[in-house]
């Protein structure tokens, strides 16, 4: 049966509920990209590595955070890093392995790569959260590794593994979802945030 939910924008007086939930922060650093010829996280961006972007942004919200990855040098960032129960089913198999280990209702999902990300547009995601629904941006098409997981999405992620089915949006299809459109989110030039570097000449 396919479920698939549309919201309303949610309610200004909604905004601050964030401040009073436990939160896990969850950083998909996957593998070595091809065009970068290393893990794209570990790459300088501006003087830092980029994983550090999507970590800082985390911290203003989540009382844990969790790095979906198998290198070790992941370490060094003094947070915990899993590896995939499922290999080489890509950002689908590392969200399942750390939303296994999350014990909150709420978890924000960011990549590595996306230093460009301000913490307004996970404010903004955040109020429209719940334990019932994912949160997804569209760009115009939906940005599944930006986006809110509620732990009650796991036993669908586990059928999909287990189909051989790893496409994120996917998801959506089994799972209510809250769509939120770029230009209901505050600021200007919203569509920067999800600029992916993934090439040295975007260094």
């Amino acid at each position: 049966m396919v479920i698939v939910a549309y919201f309303s924008r949610p309610k200004e007086n909604r905004n601050m509920a964030h401040e009073h939930r436990e939160i896990t922060g969850i950083v998909l650093a996957g593998g070595k990209s091809r065009r970068m010829g290393v893990d794209k996280g570990l790459m300088l961006y501006q003087g830092k590595p980029m994983i550090s972007y999507s970590i800082s942004l985390l911290k203003h919200f989540c009382s844990r955070i969790i790095i979906s990855t198998s290198n070790t040098k992941y370490e060094d960032f003094g947070l915990p890093i899993i590896s995939d129960s499922f290999p080489n089913a890509g950002p689908l198999g590392g969200l399942y392995s750390v939303l296994k280990e999350s014990t909150t209702d709420i978890n924000i999902c960011l990549p590595c790569d996306l230093p460009k990300m301000k913490v307004e547009v996970l404010r903004h995601m955040l109020s429209a959260s719940s334990s019932t629904h994912c949160v997804v941006p569209l760009t115009p098409q939906p940005e599944p590794l930006v986006a809110i997981y509620p732990s009650g999405v796991l036993p669908i992620l586990h059928q999909l593994l287990t189909e051989g089915n790893y496409k994120m949006t996917e998801i959506y299809n089994h799972f209510p979802v809250h769509y939120i459109p770029l230009e209901e989110f505050p600021g200007s030039d919203i569509i920067t945030c999800f600029t992916n570097l993934n090439s040295p000449a975007d260094l």
